[in-house]
């Protein structure tokens, strides 16, 4: 005995009417009704990440001078590559881009 399977297509009423996907679906390429990435959520979590890499740097650049000032140059100067590279990734997360 075989049974016979149907396959339920959505309702129109229930399909962005620009792109023609499913809203339970993501929405095609270019479609103006795609969800906004940038809510207050991921704004809230940028100022964070921003707010934690230039608190490193400042940990850093202290210990450079205390390294310096112990006259150990080699650390310092490691140590003030580590505070500029966590100073552009603060700038990184505010902006949301990345340097090579």
């Amino acid at each position: 005995m075989t049974t016979a399977t149907t396959t339920t297509l959505p309702d129109t009423d229930d399909c962005c009417p620009v792109c023609g996907e499913h809203f339970s679906d993501p929405h095609g390429p270019g479609c103006p009704n795609t969800p906004a990435v940038d809510d207050e959520e991921d704004r809230a979590q940028q100022a964070r990440l921003h707010a934690q890499y230039e608190q490193r740097a400042a940990r850093y650049w202290v210990g450079a001078e205390r390294a310096r000032a112990e006259g150990d140059t080699g650390h310092a100067a490691e140590l003030e590559d580590l505070a500029g590279q966590c100073q552009q990734w603060a700038i990184e997360a505010l902006t949301a881009s990345t340097t090579d």
